[in-house]
Parts: C-alpha cells; structure tokens; sequence
C-alpha cells in the first residue's frame, strides 16, 4: 500500500488490523448461503419458483461475457453476486479513462492495459 496509496508500512498495518478486528469484515463461512441470498429468494418465491433449485442452478451455471464493456462489466458483477459458478470475461479492447465511471471492474492505473490478459 506504501508505493499505491502513500500509505507506511506501520499506518498499513494498522488499518487493516482495524478492519480485521472491527465489526467490518465478515467472513465467507460465517453464513449459510441461503442467508446470502435472502433477497434473491424472496424474489424467486414471489415469482412461484422454489428459491433453492434456483440458486443451486446458478451456482452450477457458467456464464462468458463477449466484452467487458459498460454492460459487460456491470453484468459480469451483477450476476457474480447473484451467485452464478463461474463468470468468464473475454476483451480484446483496451481500458479508456473515459469509460472508468462505467467499468468499475478496473482502476484507473489499468488505463492502458487490454481488458483481459491471457
């Protein structure tokens, strides 16, 4: 974080100390699934679909974006935290400055970079 964020070593340490200790983070095992997409749910359980066959479908399911774009990025996450299995991005574009309002999926040190390595 020294070199990134101007931060020391010692003010690194600290902060993710607090955010580790504190009330911040919570940990991947410390919930059922099912808590995790409480939402999701409600949603497939209004809708006369049984909530668990959905998401048990989505976690097996793989998804390929053809462009990581303003609506591929925002989709690959949308359905990443919907709790699809796999997400794939393919891109042979490179990041612009202009578009990180939109790609959030990229920082701006990326600018120059392809959208996806291989």
């Amino acid at each position: 974080m020294e070199g990134e964020c101007g931060f020391s070593s010692q003010l690194s340490q600290e902060l993710v100390s607090i955010l580790y200790n504190g009330p911040y983070l919570i940990p991947a095992d410390s919930y059922h699934p099912v808590d995790r997409y409480s939402r999701h749910s409600l949603f497939h359980w209004l809708s006369g679909a049984d909530p668990q066959e959905v998401q048990e479908r989505l976690a097996r399911s793989h998804v390929v974006f053809l462009g990581c774009g303003g609506i591929g990025n925002l989709m690959s996450v949308n359905l990443a935290t919907a709790g699809v299995g796999q997400v794939t991005l393919v891109d042979s574009d490179l990041i612009e400055k202009s578009n990180l309002t939109r790609q959030y999926l990229f920082i701006g040190a990326e600018s120059v970079d392809p959208n996806a390595r291989f």
